[in-house]
This record gives C-alpha cells, structure tokens and sequence, in this order.
C-alpha cells in the first residue's frame, strides 16, 4: 500500500485509489475507491492489520471471498476481486450508491411496514442463496 499505514483518501491499494471512507467496524474499514485498471467505483474493504496477520483469519477470508465470489444473485453483493498490499488484505465489491440500511434510517427514521417488510424478504432472500451455495 503506497503511503502511511493508516489508509487515506488519496492512497492506492492494490489496484485502486481510495476516495472516501464510507465507514470503520471490527474488522477494518470501507471506502469508496476508484478501480484504476476497469475505471469503475467499488467499495474496497480493507481488513485490520491485527486480523490480517493472524493465519487462520486469513485462510478463512480468502475461502469466504471466493465463495461470495460465486454468487451472481440481485440480493447479493458482487465481489470483484480481494488481495494483499503490502500485509494489507483486501476486499473489493459491488458499490451500492445510496448506502447503507443504517444510512437510510438515519436519513429519513423509521421505515414503513411494508418498507421494513420487503427489505427484510430481500435480505433473507440473498442469505437463503448464500446459504445454498
């Protein structure tokens, strides 16, 4: 990874150029980033040095890539692609535009029912087939 250890907008990983931080869990942080080689946005998860340094996490994030990988269903984020960058493991997917379920209930508060419903059918409906496969 070019530039300092701690990512910033600006910095290339692997084969993408970091935009923005779109926001920071357990384990590590997302951005949006800019796919240099296809010219296309993705969301690019970068995993915390800690996890990406212990073995067994690592052989477990690349299986679980690939699987993700695999599946090509609407309910179910794209993954493009993951890597290492100087110890650094990546995972690059599908951007989704308008954010994230926790964005929108910030944004606008408490769902409908009928929105709450379809989105929790749309939700079961992309781990059913996660789970099938």
């Amino acid at each position: 990874m070019s530039g300092s250890s701690d990512p910033q907008p600006g910095t290339t990983v692997g084969p993408y150029r970091l935009v923005r931080r779109l926001g920071v869990g357990g384990m590590g942080e997302v951005f949006e980033a800019h796919d240099l080689v296809l010219d296309r946005r993705v969301a690019l998860k970068l995993i915390t040095p800690r996890l990406a340094g212990d073995p067994g996490f690592r052989v477990r994030f690349v299986r679980e890539a690939r699987a993700q990988a695999s599946l090509d269903y609407p309910h179910v984020v794209h993954v493009y692609g993951h890597g290492e960058d100087d110890g650094r493991l990546w995972l690059a997917s599908q951007l989704i535009p308008d954010g994230d379920l926790d964005a929108l209930l910030r944004e606008h508060g408490a769902l409908s029912p009928r929105t709450a419903l379809d989105l929790i059918a749309q939700v079961a409906d992309g781990l059913a087939e996660a789970h099938a496969a």
